[in-house]
């Protein structure tokens, strides 16, 4: 373990020199020196005995073992390190996608998904395909019991959890990598939508980020059927809506017989402990709103049926810089005089 200690020391230190040298290193020459290749060639040796001797840590009967070979391989697995494809020589993607599926250790699995979801951040279509063929949804944590709690990651389950719905965050990140997670998960029964509409009934704050984040992802996604699939669902909608402005927690200000029913009485007094939840809301309006694309005269209205437009104009003034700014500019999609209407909606010419 000393040993593990030393590299995923050593990992993290690589990393503040390698970016140091990007620094200060002189202009890129035209040729290689022959010195120069040789020392590239020595250390790709270096680097790639140090990756093998890792990955057969993984084959260790330790779970302790196996947990901090599993977190060196997160450090030099993301997306700026020199040492993925490395690591993808070795196939990690096949090794760690077997130690998930085999693993009794919930630690180990949970460290094993952590490193998937470096690895899969901002990859490659071909690489994340690869994944998703070696995984099931069930290995994720997507069909273990939450049990409600107001902190985040307090629990190995918990954390299954939540670094299992941030790998499929990572693997939506473009409108193909969308239809791959979609039919990834409907392949095995498994209804995406279905699940974080689920995580959104949360009392975790991180399961709920999550759960909006895959949501902001799916709606950026440029291809109009994406963003149907989330304005068909109402219940959606309606978790989107919610997210989208501050819940005032004192019943003395609730103006209604049902203090659940409290929400927007008076900016002044909002309580909301969680920006970050609201900010994900309305990145997730803004990507269902932009005027150039297909269908969002439609979305734009039906949004604005549900209060979405009169709740963010409330609270225009009201939460981080951050926050403001994403509100004026959700604001001013739905004001856009040009929506571009849906060709199927029987209003569009």
């Amino acid at each position: 373990l000393s040993y593990l200690s030393f590299l995923y020391a050593l990992s993290s230190i690589h990393f503040s020199c390698f970016f140091f040298f990007l620094m200060i290193r002189r202009p890129p020459r035209s040729t290689l020196s022959s010195s120069s290749a040789a020392s590239d060639v020595y250390k790709r040796q270096v680097d790639s005995t140090v990756v093998s001797s890792v990955m057969g840590l993984l084959s260790d009967t330790d779970p302790t073992v196996q947990v901090a070979a599993l977190a060196v391989l997160s450090n030099v697995c993301l997306e700026f390190s020199p040492l993925k494809q490395v690591l993808l020589d070795h196939l990690v993607v096949e090794r760690v996608s077997e130690l998930l599926t085999q693993a009794p250790h919930i630690k180990v699995r949970v460290q094993a998904i952590w490193m998937l979801r470096n690895l899969a951040y901002k990859s490659t279509l071909s690489l994340k395909q690869s994944i998703v063929a070696r995984i099931h949804p069930r290995e994720l944590g997507l069909d273990e019991v939450v049990v409600p709690q107001t902190s985040c990651a307090s629990d190995a389950v918990t954390q299954l959890t939540e670094h299992g719905l941030a790998l499929v965050r990572n693997l939506l990140a473009d409108d193909l990598s969308v239809q791959l997670v979609l039919d990834w998960m409907s392949g095995h029964e498994y209804h995406l939508l279905e699940l974080i509409r689920s995580y959104l009934g949360s009392t975790s704050p991180c399961l709920v980020q999550h759960a909006l984040q895959l949501l902001v992802n799916i709606s950026s996604s440029p291809n109009p059927k994406h963003k149907q699939l989330i304005m068909s669902h109402s219940e959606l909608l309606q978790a989107v809506v919610h997210h989208t402005y501050c819940h005032d927690t004192d019943p003395a200000h609730c103006h209604d017989t049902d203090p659940a029913h409290c929400h927007d009485t008076d900016p002044a007094h909002c309580h909301d402990t969680d920006p970050e939840l609201r900010l994900a809301a309305v990145w997730c309006l803004i990507n269902l709103t932009w005027p150039n694309q297909q269908g969002s005269a439609d979305r734009v209205a039906r949004l604005a049926s549900l209060g979405c437009h009169d709740r963010l104009y409330k609270f225009l003034n009201l939460g981080t810089d951050a926050y403001v700014g994403r509100v004026h500019l959700a604001l001013a999609h739905f004001n856009h005089p040009n929506p571009v209407p849906n060709p199927d909606s029987p209003n569009s010419p």
